[in-house]
């Protein structure tokens, strides 16, 4: 019996390479290349001895934005996925992450930036993995999509099935995220950060939206009944109609069978 080729799909999950579980993240196994100024300027990442890569898998959060497109300093588009953090153990990871960043950056100040500096003045400069809450919101990660060949993003649905577009995922999509970090990125002597890349991303799309209003007021309960037994009479009416159709088409072809 033939072997089912593997799609797109399947060898894209198998070849994506190994995790590491960021509920047991130890800092420690994070190591840090020589800074490189070859074009853009980066410092090479790489976790414990056994995962080359620095990879992990998000817990299912929202993406509050879906897909969005940014204009970067080259007037190019870039794609962005934003994620809520909500998820305790994952904030903690995201946290752990930026300090041991921060704590390297600090010891290799003059190396990466030229010059002796303090926490202090690192953290200013620095764009951490966990962006803060804004007022009443959660804090976010968010990471770049990329749409370039075999390291282009996968976006899969429920089924594990691509997604034909980067528009199949609207706002208030709720996933998990196939992180990639390869590396630190500078951009000139005003900022510096985790360069997080969506490798898969596992959608699971908003198909309804919940009412926001309380439905406990007598008027609103009363009109949203009404209005659901007249779709439900509007269906059984539809389905009458198709219903008639159908048994003539059966009756039409048993008649014309021979008899047995």
């Amino acid at each position: 019996m033939a072997t089912k080729k593997p799609t797109a799909t399947t060898k894209a999950l198998q070849v994506f390479g190994k995790t590491f579980e960021y509920k047991t993240f130890d800092r420690t196994k994070l190591r840090f290349g020589r800074k490189t100024t070859k074009g853009r300027s980066t410092v090479p990442l790489k976790y414990g001895s056994e995962v080359t890569a620095v990879r992990w898998q998000t817990p299912v959060e929202c993406f509050p934005f879906g897909i969005s497109a940014f204009k970067n300093q080259q007037d190019k588009i870039d794609l962005k996925i934003t994620m809520n953090v909500t998820d305790p153990e994952y904030a903690r990871f995201c946290m752990e992450f930026d300090e041991a960043v921060v704590d390297v950056a600090v010891q290799r100040s003059e190396d990466w930036f030229g010059i002796k500096k303090s926490r202090e003045q690192v953290l200013e400069r620095y764009v951490p993995l966990l962006k803060p809450a804004k007022e009443e919101y959660s804090p976010t990660n968010k990471f770049t999509v990329t749409t370039k060949g075999d390291r282009a993003t996968l976006l899969l649905d429920p089924l594990l099935e691509p997604l034909p577009s980067y528009e199949d995922v609207p706002n208030f999509s709720e996933g998990s995220i196939l992180v990639e970090a390869p590396s630190i990125y500078f951009i000139g002597k005003t900022s510096f950060g985790i360069t997080g890349v969506a490798r898969q991303v596992f959608v699971i799309p908003q198909v309804t939206n919940e009412p926001c209003f309380d439905l406990s007021d007598p008027k609103l309960k009363a009109a949203r009944e009404a209005a659901l037994e007249r779709k439900a009479i509007e269906e059984q009416k539809q389905s009458d109609i198709e219903m008639p159709d159908a048994d003539a088409a059966f009756v039409a072809r048993a008649n014309t069978e021979d008899p047995m």
